[in-house]
């Protein structure tokens, strides 16, 4: 099958009001768009125009205007063509029609198809008033800026999650970006469920790791979700009597690095969502490893100062620090020191204790993907001695 396709461009001409040869005599195209008619700008689109057979040459119209058109080599089985637009952006929103041509002349035009391109503006905040927990059978507001929404009567039998835009009323196919997903959960009697990961939520990559899942006895189903997904990541029904659903994953690459909750369900409703787990993937930046090193030295007297310095040849935003166990895990700004032309961050402990003993190592990221670390530097064993509680005098958070 041999096709001969004119060069895809804008045609300034407006549409031709061409009447069919004989009027009802072709059947009407059929205007279909792929993936969807809501689509993100640089997304690649595929409009579908379907007429009849032995067509010569099918049209595209963008806003009453000639946009595209392939001349066909007539065959008896060839009823429909394809007109793509790679990485479309907000010129590209608005009211498509087809039209086709065979010898009898032009076929009417499809009905009308509206492509509508988010991602052009600011993304807008969602939130429900007064709780995206709601009792079943109860109303719920969700509120927009400018705008309200009312969602209602939900049940427990239902899981919604909703997501808003905003557009321009002269450009009512251009909008925003989605704002983040807000999810509505009728609540049951369902526990809130724990998660956590084995062997451990920092993860090199391609290694193996296991997300656990932990609720009631009664619930039915498992949901395990990552944060910026649409779709549920897994779903798992355990088998009775375990109270806990098991989502493995054999080797964890770039896009498995994030934050993770999971959900109950049973026939009473949702449970509230899980305390959020945070997945790292380490190894991701190999090409120069940081190096530790202890201030004065790694062999401290108990009750006394000690500075660990993490230094990178790579402009990371922050580095980490981290012991063996991960009882410590700390994270500092990256800073310039132009005497050495490297980047470092310092680590003060105050008064050393025998808990301070082990190994430790350091990591670097950068902002805009907090979950992709570093391959770590070399191993520093802390040796002390003494014993009372630790003190780590820098910004702490939890895996």
């Amino acid at each position: 099958m041999t096709f001969t396709f004119t060069a895809l461009i804008y045609m300034g001409l407006i549409l031709d009001l061409r009447i069919p040869v004989l009027e009802g005599a072709l059947p009407k195209p059929i205007l279909m768009v792929q993936p969807d008619f809501v689509v993100s700008a640089q997304t690649t689109v595929t409009f579908l125009c379907e007429g009849t057979t032995g067509v010569k040459e099918y049209s595209l119209y963008k806003d009453g205007h000639k946009y595209l058109r392939h001349i066909e080599i007539p065959q008896d089985s060839k009823t429909k063509t394809e007109f793509s637009i790679a990485e479309i952006d907000h010129r590209h929103a608005g009211r498509y029609r087809c039209q086709y041509q065979t010898h009898d002349g032009w076929s009417e035009y499809s009905d009308s198809l509206e492509l509508v391109v988010t991602g052009v503006y600011s993304k807008p905040s969602l939130s429900a008033q007064s709780s995206p927990v709601v009792t079943g059978g109860g109303n719920v507001t969700v509120q927009k800026y400018q705008a309200l929404f009312f969602v209602g009567p939900v049940t427990s039998r239902q899981r919604w999650t909703f997501r808003c835009y905003s557009f321009n009323k002269n450009s009512p196919q251009v909008w925003s970006e989605p704002s983040d997903p807000l999810e509505l959960l009728v609540s049951g009697t369902l526990h809130k469920p724990t998660i956590k990961a084995e062997p451990s939520s920092m993860v090199s990559s391609g290694s193996a790791v296991t997300i656990w899942c932990e609720g009631s006895l009664d619930a039915e189903i498992y949901f395990l979700h990552k944060e910026g997904s649409q779709k549920p990541w897994g779903t798992q029904t355990p088998e009775k009597p375990e109270n806990k659903a098991k989502f493995s994953i054999p080797s964890v690459t770039q896009q498995h690095g994030g934050q993770y909750h999971c959900y109950c369900y049973s026939s009473t409703g949702w449970s509230e969502r899980s305390d959020t787990l945070e997945l790292v993937l380490t190894g991701i930046y190999y090409y120069n490893k940081p190096s530790l090193t202890a201030l004065p030295s790694p062999v401290v007297t108990s009750g006394g100062n000690m500075t660990l310095k993490c230094v990178s040849q790579d402009e990371y935003s922050e580095l980490i620090l981290t012991k063996d166990d991960q009882k410590f895990l700390s994270s500092q700004n990256s800073q310039y020191i132009h005497s050495i032309m490297q980047y470092q961050a310092l680590f003060s402990i105050d008064h050393v204790t025998p808990d301070h003993r082990g190994t430790f190592r350091c990591y670097g990221y950068y902002n805009q993907t907090p979950h992709w670390w570093s391959v770590p530097s070399e191993p520093l064993e802390i040796h002390t001695s003494g014993g009372s509680a630790p003190s780590l005098t820098n910004h702490f958070f939890t895996l």
